[in-house]
């Protein structure tokens, strides 16, 4: 149903669906009102073509949890967060294939080899509305083969479909994750929600967030970039989205970051 919900809610939906009803007042010869939504699909359209807003929404999510400066002399275990792999491609191209947050992958594999004695937990399952034999788990599974990961150190969690379920699972089936020192990888924008489920387990890991989407303080003002823009905002919208549907849901007890992350 989130997913559904997501395809519904997304930025380039609404547009189209603006347009859409732009048409269809058109053929139905209701020119008053269609003006003003032609118009108004013209404007968030130019809007977006100019301005970066997908960074701007991006930027406090990715700013809340700082990469550590200096890495822990020690740590337990790491746990990576699914969601940068290509499930579908996967299977039909014969080797794995990563979308824009791979770089989950690669922090991961070189976090396990600076902490050859950590424990090592990749959760991910399958997220997909149309396919559920193929999983995250096995995509990640092939990478960290490539990266030289032993991969019997490695405890695939493949049931989760989403981040909630991400974090459940991993407790659930690990309960050793709770106590200790963790370090929790996942792309900078999801990192503000990962964390506030953490909460809601009583696991308090240590965020390591990785494939920034913006610059961090210096932001841009105007662009001229309007795919680069949209996907951005489709981006940003869906972590901002995301945030509230947890709060509402219960399962966070806030919506907003918190002022004090760590």
């Amino acid at each position: 149903m989130a997913k559904l919900f997501w395809a519904l809610a997304a930025p380039d939906t609404l547009l189209y669906l603006l347009l859409c009803c732009t048409v269809l007042l058109l053929l139905r010869k209701r020119y008053h009102a269609a003006r003003y939504c032609g118009l108004f699909l013209a404007f968030c359209a130019t809007f977006i073509l100019i301005f970066p807003l997908g960074v701007w929404l991006i930027a406090p999510l990715e700013n809340h949890h700082p990469r550590p400066a200096k890495l822990p002399e020690h740590i337990d275990g790491v746990i990576l967060l699914g969601g940068s792999e290509r499930p579908v491609h996967t299977e039909y191209r014969g080797a794995p294939q990563l979308n824009e947050a791979g770089e989950r992958l690669i922090t991961f594999a070189s976090l396990a080899n600076h902490y050859p004695h950590a424990q090592l937990i990749y959760s991910g399952g399958s997220g997909s509305l149309t396919r559920q034999a193929y999983g995250e788990s096995e995509v990640g599974r092939m990478v960290m083969e490539k990266l030289g990961v032993d991969l019997k150190r490695i405890h695939f969690e493949n049931e989760s479909r989403n981040t909630y379920e991400n974090i459940r699972n991993s407790v659930e089936k690990h309960p050793e994750i709770l106590q200790g020192e963790w370090l929790l990888v996942t792309s900078a924008a999801h990192m503000v929600r990962a964390m506030k489920v953490c909460a809601a387990f009583n696991f308090s890991p240590t965020p390591y967030p990785t494939d920034y989407r913006s610059s961090g303080e210096n932001l841009e003002i105007i662009t001229w970039n309007f795919a680069q823009n949209l996907s951005l905002l489709r981006h940003a919208w869906r972590e901002w989205l995301g945030l509230f549907a947890y709060f509402l849901s219960g399962k966070t007890e806030s919506f907003l970051p918190s002022r004090n992350p760590l």
